[in-house]
């Protein structure tokens, strides 16, 4: 199998002072979303899950998309919770990096369909490279990339969602222990060097 996704961790790294470093001093724990906002990519599933956690809970969802779609902002309404998400629309990817910086935990709630599945979930190693704890559903590759550095939920569950959610916002040691478990995951397996170097192999084995 020949690698090809990497993250630059030079441009994606976890900024000091993180937000996350004390978010139970904060007033908001954000939750985050990067992507495009659909079904497909479970956004409906998010709003469901925030929606049953506390007030103070923040969702962030970060997109390239010039717009959000009207399904989309009736979705957040009809979940109780329009008045909790952010939406900001037409980031390009350079400035990714300071936005993972304003979540505390990253969600990847990617939903399977008849026609797609989630083939790799290149945000969650972006984020991960941050120093962000992730939550990914069990589409696709989504569980191959988060391994045991972060947590799977049942995709299109929002119960389970809620409950892994719920961990990382009481739990400020777990919150610290699976930022660590992200960055060394990343270093290990995602950093442009790594990458280089699982390709450079690749290659000399042929």
């Amino acid at each position: 199998i020949l690698p090809q996704f990497g993250v630059d961790t030079e441009a994606f790294n976890k900024e000091s002072p993180c937000k996350g470093d004390s978010f139970l001093l904060e007033d908001w724990f954000t939750v985050g979303f990067v992507g495009r906002p659909s079904l497909d990519k479970g956004i409906d599933t998010l709003f469901r899950a925030v929606e049953n956690l506390k007030p103070n809970i923040k969702l962030l969802i970060v997109t390239s998309s010039p717009s959000i779609s009207s399904e989309i902002v009736s979705l957040a309404k009809e979940s109780g919770i329009q008045d909790r998400v952010e939406f900001k629309t037409s980031i390009p990817h350079l400035q990714l990096p300071k936005y993972f910086n304003l979540m505390n935990v990253f969600v990847l709630p990617s939903r399977t369909t008849k026609t797609w599945k989630e083939q790799f979930g290149r945000t969650l190693i972006e984020a991960m490279a941050c120093g962000i704890p992730v939550i990914g559903s069990s589409s696709g590759a989504i569980p191959v990339v988060i391994k045991e550095d972060g947590f799977i939920f049942q995709e299109g569950d929002a119960q389970d969602l809620s409950k892994y959610l719920e961990m990382l916002i009481k739990d400020d040691d777990l919150w610290m222990e699976m930022s660590r478990r992200g960055l060394e995951s990343v270093r290990k397996n995602y950093s442009f060097e790594k990458i280089a170097e699982k390709t450079a192999e690749f290659y000399f084995s042929l």
